[in-house]
């Protein structure tokens, strides 16, 4: 709690010359894009770290408020909050009380990364997988837009047309669903998560032809796929994470097989809550602050459709990200830091320093292999955000259980074991034969059918999984 005491004046004098001469460093370093510009520019940077926190622990304020120094707009603001005079000790001692004996952001994505290393060959072989389906089949997907440039025009078109009018279809669905939201199930939402993502294809498909479009018709069919694996896909690697962080936290240890196991039968009944999420968050980034703001407050969903599944998890996590939501963003914060880090670093190892951040704005740009590098961690970061946030979910629901026992006078009771629901395969099912029936259509288009009709079998494979467990 305590620490040396730094003279206000001359900490804040050489902070700012270290914040000004590092933020020109890096600039300097994004222009020039040698390797001893960056290295220099990060050194810099680095440099105002141990200083800053030093000043934060003159505040009282918490260790891991050093994170803010790493994002580019909001250490302006935080530099205004350095610059506050030290408070008395009196002072200090009560700030200190509001976050001591609490996981910080920062300690809970270290409790994360220590657990992933504790089943790291469990973790290791979740993220090979998921990363080579991510990779590989993201390839295929831009080879897609290869394949619709050699159609003629009136079958580009038509093909544009049937992608519409699919996820018109699946938007109607969803309007439907939206309507009766109260009595239909989770797993009928799955069908809403494919409308975005075949309109974008859609779209992309659309623009082929037209000059300029280029960077515009492959980020659309990208985007398209990328909605798809982190609504299916996020879901089923949630789940692991979420079983494995359980596990350990009762002082058991994960078994592959059960992991498996509660992945197949739980995915189709979390991947729309978690879909939902991906869904805000992705659409709130394009102007930024919705988005952070839609990650935050979402930030349990998972945690919730996994261990309380009769609880609405939109709402459920609203509730309980209440008042702690700048724990979260800085949990969120590192996972982004260290994902975007290592993928950077990976361009930079197999690209080279001029291309290397290309591939953050064209899709395809980067090789396969600097792609599956970057999957590869982002997956494996996905996993420590995962459990640093589970560990908070658990202290968060055992405080407000506790608050809710001591104003009830009566200790506080564990929950009642809940049955994890049965589903239906029917819409699955259905949106399943409906893309194998525009597959077949279309398989005079060669590429353009076929991934059409293999969407549709996919989606009828998983509409078995879900039939099984009704």
């Amino acid at each position: 709690m305590g620490g040396r005491r730094l003279k206000a004046v001359p900490f804040l004098a050489l902070w700012l010359v270290l914040v000004v001469g590092g933020t020109w460093l890096v600039f300097q370093a994004a222009e020039v894009s040698t390797g001893l510009a960056v290295a220099v520019g990060a050194v810099a940077w680095l440099a105002q770290v141990p200083l800053a926190r030093a000043r934060i622990n003159d505040l009282g304020r918490s260790p891991d408020d050093v994170l803010w120094v790493f994002v580019p707009v909001l250490w302006q603001v935080f530099a205004l909050v350095l610059l506050a005079p030290t408070p008395r000790d009196e002072e200090r001692a009560k700030r200190i009380a509001t976050w001591h004996g609490q996981l910080t952001g920062g300690a809970a994505f270290l409790l994360g990364a220590r657990q992933l290393a504790r089943v790291w060959y469990l973790a290791l072989v979740l993220a090979l997988v998921f990363a080579s389906i991510q990779t590989f089949i993201g390839d295929e997907v831009l080879a897609f837009v290869e394949v619709a440039k050699g159609l003629e025009l009136d079958r580009r078109q038509l093909l544009a047309q049937v992608l519409f009018w699919v996820a018109g279809g699946l938007g109607l669905y969803t309007l439907v669903q939206f309507v009766n939201r109260s009595k239909v199930s989770r797993v009928s939402w799955i069908p809403s998560l494919f409308a975005l993502p075949i309109g974008l294809m859609g779209g992309g498909v659309f623009l082929i032809g037209m000059p300029g479009t280029d960077p515009a018709r492959y980020a659309l069919v990208y985007s398209a796929w990328g909605l798809i694996s982190a609504c299916i896909g996020g879901a089923a690697l949630a789940i692991a994470w979420i079983t494995i962080g359980q596990e350990l936290a009762d002082g058991r240890t994960p078994r592959p097989m059960a992991v498996l196991r509660r992945m197949l039968d739980r995915t189709p009944d979390v991947a729309g809550p978690h879909g939902a999420k991906v869904h805000a968050v992705q659409i709130g980034l394009q102007v930024v602050v919705p988005g952070i703001f839609y990650a935050v407050q979402m930030a349990f969903v998972d945690m919730v459709a996994v261990l309380e599944p009769d609880a609405p998890a939109l709402k459920r996590s609203a509730r309980l990200t209440w008042g702690i939501r700048t724990r979260v963003l800085k949990v969120l914060l590192l996972g982004v830091v260290f994902a975007l880090g290592a993928g950077l670093a990976a361009a930079w190892v197999f690209e080279g320093p001029a291309a290397m951040w290309e591939g953050l704005i064209v899709p395809g740009a980067t090789s396969l292999a600097t792609n599956f590098v970057g999957d590869l961690v982002g997956i494996l970061s996905f996993g420590a955000v995962t459990l640093g946030l589970l560990a908070i979910y658990r202290e968060r629901v055992e405080r407000l259980r506790a608050r809710e026992a001591a104003k009830a006078d009566q200790p506080a009771e564990p929950p009642p074991p809940v049955e994890e629901p049965s589903s239906s395969g029917a819409p699955l099912a259905a949106l399943g034969l409906l893309m194998a029936v525009a597959g077949g259509l279309l398989l005079s288009q060669a590429g353009t059918g076929l991934v059409m009709a293999s969407c549709g079998v996919l989606l009828g494979v998983l509409a078995l999984l879900v039939g099984r467990r009704g």
